[in-house]
């Protein structure tokens, strides 16, 4: 016997960022939709950028200076997974 639900399930995606702007709304663009939540974390290092989108809800995590190969790093990860729990 198959049995279906109509559970309505979302996406989460959660994306590290720094300079590239053109390249992140590009990402963003195409995984734009209404069932994915996208979470950002942007390097502090660098000025927030403007992102546009239709869809999905949009959240960005509290900034850390990333210095890549360093556990910051890993700290701006874990500031995303959290950020994506608790929501």
């Amino acid at each position: 016997m198959i049995i279906f639900t109509s559970i309505l399930s979302k996406h989460a995606f959660l994306i590290i960022a720094y300079n590239q702007n053109k390249l992140l709304q590009t990402l963003v663009s195409q995984i734009d939709h209404p069932n994915s939540d996208i979470y950002i974390h942007y390097d502090a290092k660098f000025e927030l950028p403007i992102i546009n989108m239709k869809f999905s809800s949009l959240y960005f995590t509290d900034r850390i200076a990333v210095t890549w190969g360093t556990f910051s790093l890993v700290e701006a990860e874990l500031t995303l997974f959290e950020r994506a729990f608790t929501q």
